[in-house]
C-alpha cells in the first residue's frame, strides 16, 4: 500500500526539524500579533492602529462604488510595506511585519519631506502626502523617534531569522574566560559592577547536579567517593554516572512530558462523562523515559511522536511515540481533535500559537487562515487504534495507542470564520508548511507501507493470539464433551437397573448440545486457519497460485 498523504506528514516532519533549528528564533519569542503597536509601543498613537493607516478608505478612491471593503487598495504606505515583504520573500526570507516596519521607518513613502516614523508617530498617515505633520508636531516626537531608534538598536532580534552567533566578549577576571558561557556572565557582572558569588564547595556541587540530572539528592557514599577523587574529570565522570542512571529519563522525561501534554486519561468516569485521549498512553510515556535514557537524538524523537507509522510501521517500540498524536484524540468532535493536533503540535515544537487563524487573517499575524488549514492538511488523513500487544489479546486490558493513515483521499477545506459548518468546498486545499520558513518547495512521494502495518491480522503475534483463543475454546468443548459422555453413560447404567429408560433423557440432550458446541469450535478454529492462510497468500507479493482458492475455502468455513 502506498501512502502518499502519510509521506507528506513525514517530508513536514523532517523539514519543520531542520527549519525549527534553522530558525532558533521562532523559540526565543511569541509571534507578533499587532504589528505596529509592538513596533512603536505605547508611543502609538490610538488613530494609527487603524486600517487606514495602510489602506485606502472609500472616500478616497475615484471609483468608490467599485471599492471592496473586505480588500481596500493599499495606499503609499501599505504598497511599501507589501512590496518590501515581496522582496523578503524572493530572498527566501521571511516577511513578518514588525521587521518591515522597522526597515522602512526612516523613508519618506509619501514624499512629502517626513519621515515614516515621525509621521505616525504625531498622528499622520505616512501613506498620504496631503496628511503632513507642522514643526511643531515634529519637534514633539522627535524625542519619541530617537528613543524608538535606541530601543530597535539595543534589541535587533527579528522574529523568524536565523540567529547568529554572538562574539565572546572578553572579560578582566582571566578565570571568567574557561567558558563562553562564563564570559558573558562575567560581562554582565562587569557592565552592573556585580561581585561574583564564590565558586560552590565540592559537596554543593555534588548535590546541586545531582537534583538536576535525577531529581534526588547525593547518597553518603556517592558523596564520600566525590569528594575523596582528586583526578581532574571527577565532575564529569559524576555527570556521565548520572546521564547512565535510569532516574535520568524519569526526572527529565516528566519535563518533556508538560511539554507535550501528556496525560494518562481515557475511558468513562464514574459519572459517565467521557474522557479523551486513549487506553494505555502509558506506553508512549515510557517511550519518552527510555528515549532519554538511550541518549536518542531530538530530531529523532520529533520525527518518531510525528511519523513513526511511516518510519517504522511495524516496529512497536517506534510506534508507541505516535502517542503524542493519539493523546489529541476526541470522542465525539473531530474537528476539535483537528484543531488540538494542529495547534498543539505548533506549540511544542515551534512555540508559536496558530489558533487565531483558524477563525481569520489577522491585520499584524505572519501565520494566514490558508496556511493553518493546509498544515492542517498534513494530518487531516490520519485516525487512532488500538493495536493487540503479544503479552495481552483483549485491547481493555492492554494494547498500543498509535496513529494511522486511514483516508489518504479526504479532502481539507477552509472553515469560513473557523466555523465547520460552513467549508469553502470550491477551493479544496493542498498540504503545505508555513510560509514563514520560507518560500520552500512541498512534494509529497509515495511510500510503499508493509501489509502488517495496515492490516495487523497478518502480525504473527495476532495470528498466534487467534490461534490459541480458537484452539482453547475446541479443548474446552473437548472436555465438557468428555464430560457429557461419560455421565451419559453413567445415567444409561442407572436406567437400566431402575428399568427407567425416561431418566436418561437430560443426559442425552447435555450430551447432544456438547457435541454440537464441540463441533462448532472444531469449524471456528479451521475457519481461523483458512482466512489466516487466505490474508497471508492476498497480501504476498508475488501472490501464491493458489491465492484464490484459499479465498474460496475461507469464505466456505
Amino acid at each position: 500500500m502506498f501512502s502518499t498523504r502519510a509521506a507528506m506528514r513525514i517530508t513536514f516532519v523532517l523539514g519543520w526539524i531542520l527549519l525549527s533549528c534553522w530558525c532558533d528564533s521562532a523559540f526565543a519569542r511569541p509571534p507578533y500579533k499587532q504589528g505596529l503597536k509592538r513596533s512603536y509601543g505605547d508611543a502609538l498613537p490610538q488613530a494609527m492602529q487603524a486600517c487606514s493607516t495602510c489602506h485606502l478608505t472609500k472616500q478616497q478612491v475615484e471609483n468608490s462604488a467599485e471599492f471592496d471593503e473586505s480588500a481596500p487598495p493599499h495606499n503609499a504606505f501599505g504598497i511599501r510595506l507589501a512590496k518590501f515583504g515581496e522582496e523578503l520573500k524572493s530572498k527566501g526570507q521571511a516577511a513578518e511585519i514588525v521587521a518591515r516596519l522597522t526597515s522602512v521607518g526612516e523613508e519618506d513613502t509619501d514624499g512629502d519631506g517626513v519621515s515614516n516614523d515621525v509621521e505616525i508617530l504625531s498622528n499622520h498617515n505616512p501613506g498620504l502626502a496631503t496628511d503632513k505633520p507642522i514643526a511643531d508636531e515634529i519637534a514633539a516626537v522627535t524625542k519619541a523617534v530617537g528613543e524608538i531608534s535606541r530601543q530597535r538598536a539595543g534589541y535587533p532580534w527579528q522574529p523568524f531569522q536565523p540567529v547568529k552567533r554572538p562574539a565572546v566578549p572578553q572579560v578582566k577576571q582571566a578565570e571568567w574566560n574557561a567558558h563562553p558561557i562564563d564570559a558573558f556572565i562575567a560581562a554582565e557582572h562587569e557592565a552592573r559592577g556585580l561581585t561574583p558569588r564564590p565558586e560552590a564547595s565540592r559537596a554543593v556541587l555534588l548535590r546541586r547536579v545531582t537534583l538536576d540530572l535525577i531529581g534526588l539528592p547525593p547518597t553518603p557514599d556517592e558523596l564520600h567517593d566525590f569528594l575523596n577523587d582528586s583526578s581532574p574529570n571527577a565532575y564529569e565522570k559524576v555527570v556521565d554516572r548520572l546521564l547512565s542512571s535510569p532516574h535520568y529519563g524519569e526526572r527529565w522525561g516528566r519535563h518533556w512530558m508538560d511539554v507535550w501534554r501528556y496525560s494518562d486519561w481515557a475511558g468513562w468516569t464514574g459519572g459517565k462523562q467521557i474522557r479523551d485521549s486513549q487506553p494505555h498512553i502509558w506506553r508512549w510515556r515510557d517511550w519518552i523515559v527510555e528515549s532519554l535514557n538511550a541518549d536518542k537524538p531530538y530530531d529523532r524523537m520529533v520525527t518518531e511522536m510525528l511519523a513513526a507509522d511511516e518510519l517504522s510501521p511495524t516496529d512497536a517500540n517506534a510506534l508507541r511515540a505516535t502517542g503524542f498524536l493519539a493523546r489529541n484524540y476526541k470522542m465525539l468532535s473531530r474537528e476539535t481533535w483537528m484543531q488540538d493536533t494542529v495547534n498543539h503540535t505548533t506549540q511544542a515544537f515551534l512555540g508559536l500559537t496558530v489558533g487565531c487563524a483558524r477563525c481569520h487573517d489577522h491585520m499584524y499575524d505572519t501565520i494566514s487562515q490558508e496556511e493553518y488549514y493546509r498544515l492542517r492538511a498534513i494530518f487531516e488523513p490520519h485516525q487512532v487504534r488500538l493495536d493487540r500487544v503479544p503479552s495481552e489479546s483483549d485491547t481493555t486490558k492492554d494494547g498500543l495507542a498509535r496513529v494511522f493513515d486511514a483516508d489518504l483521499a479526504v479532502a481539507t477545506y477552509l472553515f469560513r470564520k473557523g466555523d465547520d459548518r460552513d467549508p469553502d468546498k470550491e477551493k479544496p486545499l493542498t498540504p503545505g508548511v508555513l510560509r514563514l520558513f520560507g518560500d520552500i518547495p512541498y512534494e509529497a512521494k509515495p511510500l510503499p507501507l508493509p501489509p502488517e502495518a495496515y492490516y495487523p491480522t497478518l502480525q504473527p503475534h495476532v495470528q498466534k493470539q487467534l490461534l490459541d483463543a480458537a484452539e482453547s475454546e475446541v479443548k474446552q468443548a473437548e472436555a465438557e464433551l468428555q464430560k457429557a459422555t461419560t455421565e451419559s453413560a453413567a445415567a444409561a447404567k442407572v436406567a437400566v437397573s431402575l428399568l427407567d429408560a425416561g431418566s436418561t433423557d437430560a443426559a442425552r440432550v447435555k450430551l447432544s448440545l456438547a457435541e454440537r458446541i464441540a463441533a462448532a469450535a472444531k469449524a471456528r478454529l479451521e475457519s481461523v486457519k483458512a482466512r489466516i492462510a487466505a490474508d497471508i497468500a492476498k497480501y504476498a507479493n508475488p501472490a501464491p497460485a493458489n491465492a484464490n482458492e484459499l479465498a474460496l475455502a475461507a469464505g466456505k468455513a
